[in-house]
């Protein structure tokens, strides 16, 4: 089975604004590549020291929902290079590539 998709948007960073994407691949039963991949922590103690593996809730992580601020980013993330970068009016805030 196949389908076309008008336009499709990945959240890179979780709780962050989305990135539109001009095409992706989707594999059947699959995520979408990039899609939720990384996430800030707010710095609670249990974000700082659960294993890397660990699954915490989103309460432990940035998220617009509750720093309204964050809404004013622009977020681009390449995927194939795992470069993130966060500007705020083009300035740039961050620029990190993620191993």
């Amino acid at each position: 089975m196949s389908f076309e998709c008008s336009a499709i948007t990945i959240y890179p960073l979780k709780g962050f604004a989305g990135q539109s994407l001009t095409k992706a691949h989707v594999e059947p039963y699959s995520l979408l590549s990039g899609d939720r991949a990384y996430a800030l922590s707010s710095g609670t103690n249990q974000s700082q020291t659960a294993p890397l593996d660990q699954w915490l809730k989103k309460s432990h992580f940035l998220q617009m929902m509750n720093f309204e601020a964050l809404a004013a980013l622009s977020l681009h993330f390449d995927n194939q290079t795992t470069h993130l970068t966060l500007t705020d009016k083009d300035q740039l805030l961050l620029s990190y590539q993620f191993l």
